[in-house]
């Protein structure tokens, strides 16, 4: 069983207006996070935290599994998916640039005066074409799984917001209340 007790602390209005901005500020900040989330601000703000930093955390805080596995899951697979297809692409263009090198060698050979095989030339020429559209492709491919992981962050924050938490609401830690005579400043612990 927790027990809760508040501790409150009323700031003067003389403080320095830098301090008193920056309670305005936080105060603005959270109640536009509050304001949407349809939960304890706690829970939803948590997890709308976590999930900012790794897709899927903010459902599994908000004890919401399967949804925490789904946006995990194709967040990790589409980041693989990133890193696997930008190392294809960077071996695609390093064969492009050799390819090209060694074909621009040989040309550069034949204006000189040298006998040149055309079999050689057609196969660095086709070397090199084959490794542009190799280049080509992976480029689609990274682009594909760039897209999809923003897209599957941008669902992720706002499934986080719109879905109802299923874990039980916490009072807010600290609150701010502005007054008159100053800003009222209330914590609770929890122990």
């Amino acid at each position: 069983m927790r027990h809760m007790s508040t501790i409150t602390k009323l700031l003067p209005v003389t403080s320095p207006s830098w301090l008193r901005r920056g309670f305005v500020l936080s105060g603005l900040v959270m109640l536009c996070l509050i304001s949407g989330a349809g939960g304890s601000w706690a829970v939803e703000t948590q997890a709308l935290v976590r999930s900012m930093f790794l897709p899927g955390a903010g459902q599994a805080y908000k004890e919401q599994h399967v949804r925490a596995a789904v946006f995990a899951g194709l967040a990790v697979a589409s980041a693989a998916g990133i890193v696997a297809s930008q190392v294809h692409y960077n071996q695609s263009v390093d064969i492009y640039n050799a390819s090209k090198r060694n074909y621009l060698g040989l040309l550069e050979e034949q204006e000189g005066g040298a006998v040149i095989s055309w079999e050689d030339l057609d196969n660095y020429y086709t070397t090199m074409m084959e490794g542009w559209d190799a280049a080509e492709d992976r480029l689609v491919w990274r682009n594909f799984f760039l897209v999809t992981f923003i897209t599957v962050y941008a669902v992720n924050i706002i499934d986080v917001i719109v879905s109802p938490s299923q874990r039980l609401e916490e009072p807010p830690p600290i609150t701010l209340d502005l007054r008159p005579g100053g800003v009222l400043i209330a914590g609770t612990l929890r122990f």
